[in-house]
């Protein structure tokens, strides 16, 4: 079931999302700048059918959502949405999101006791200190640094190369949108499973 959700910011507005209730463990979903919760498609529809609740939501300034755009804003944001996820399935949670909303959304999953985290092209200020995966486009120089802060990472961390030059969530209407699909499924399922862990900054190719 597909519903639409609003969340009261902190800052003051409301953010809007649409809410895919499906089971107890639940996704906050986290978009780049400049993108909407559209542009997550079809991921969280994907994710439903393993039983996954998920909320994807329009940052402030983006979207549906109230507010003008404030990246200063997005870990508190998140937070405030992943508060109501958690009142619609009770559950361990999960955190994705993309480029430069990547690092504000780790902190916020780190903040919450989030049991992991993932990313799409992220743009990373430190290192994860939960389970985390990050699919990398062709390597660049943005994609070479959120390489080497995985690397860097104490905990349980997979970088899935992909190889094509879009970016962010381009990811996810391009040649290879299902395998990044593919990647996040069997982090999570991983994960919820308790799958032994992986050598660190174990690279999937």
């Amino acid at each position: 079931m597909i519903e639409p959700v609003e969340i009261a910011r902190p800052a003051g507005g409301l953010l809007r999302g649409q809410l895919h209730s499906a089971g107890d463990d639940c996704v906050l979903l986290v978009h780049e700048p400049g993108r909407d919760l559209d542009a997550w498609d079809p991921l969280p529809q994907m994710l439903s059918a393993y039983r996954l609740t998920v909320l994807a939501i329009d940052l402030a300034g983006h979207g549906g959502s109230e507010g003008e755009r404030d990246p200063a804003r997005t870990a508190e944001d998140a937070a405030a949405a992943a508060r109501i996820l958690r009142g619609r399935a009770d559950g361990p949670l999960f955190v994705g999101a993309a480029g430069a909303s990547a690092a504000p959304a780790l902190a916020a999953a780190h903040s919450l006791g989030a049991r992991g985290f993932f990313a799409i092209d992220p743009v990373l200020d430190e290192a994860p200190r939960l389970p985390t995966l990050a699919i990398l486009p062709a390597l660049d120089e943005q994609a070479q640094a959120g390489a080497e802060l995985l690397r860097a990472a104490p905990g349980w961390t997979v970088a899935a190369h992909v190889p094509v030059r879009a970016r962010g969530l381009e990811l996810l209407s391009s040649d290879w949108s299902e395998n990044v699909q593919a990647y996040v499924a069997t982090f999570l399922n991983d994960l919820r499973l308790g799958a032994p862990r992986p050598d660190p900054a174990k690279v999937v190719r």
